[in-house]
């Protein structure tokens, strides 16, 4: 498992490098801000079935800002670093101002084709690591069936079907 979970990482890493110009504290930075974001709002069921797919663009004002001080201490970084990153972003276009030194993700951003083919990569390459531990027999498929009786019990598994490839 840990051959493959090695090998699924280096393969992601590898498209996040591609991304962010070979500098992954960019990355760290501007993904932060984009799932920071949104968060709130993946708490309420309109806005997650509004924005169930990479497709659809989520506006500044739909959007939880953060500052530089937020970042550094969510990452671990220093604020000064932050900032640089901040800079970066903000000068490709990557992010922008909510309100003074508060920062979301630039509408579209996400939906330009070259972020859409990453995601593609990014999902082609869960489904490889899954095949993998399938045939390895690290995972195996099993069925579940609703629970019975009344409140607090947990489902019952049923019995594993053979092992095939997710499509």
């Amino acid at each position: 498992m840990i051959y493959m979970l090695g090998n699924f990482l280096h393969r992601i890493e590898a498209g996040r490098r591609e991304a962010y110009f070979g500098d992954l504290d960019l990355a760290r930075v501007a993904e932060t801000i984009a799932l920071a974001g949104v968060e709130p709002g993946m708490r309420d069921a309109e806005f997650r079935s509004k924005h169930s797919s990479f497709a659809s663009v989520v506006g500044v004002d739909g959007q939880r800002a953060m500052n530089a001080s937020s970042i550094a201490s969510a990452l671990g970084m220093s604020r000064e670093t932050v900032r640089r990153k901040l800079k970066q972003l903000l000068k490709l276009g990557f992010i922008q101002e909510k309100g003074r030194a508060q920062f979301v993700l630039t509408p579209g951003v996400m939906q330009q084709p070259q972020r859409q083919a990453l995601f593609a990569y990014g999902i082609q390459q869960v489904v490889q690591l899954m095949n993998e531990c399938l045939e390895q027999g690290v995972v195996g498929w099993a069925t579940h069936q609703a629970p019975r009786g009344g409140r607090g019990q947990g489902s019952r598994g049923g019995a594993p079907t053979p092992a095939g490839k997710i499509p």
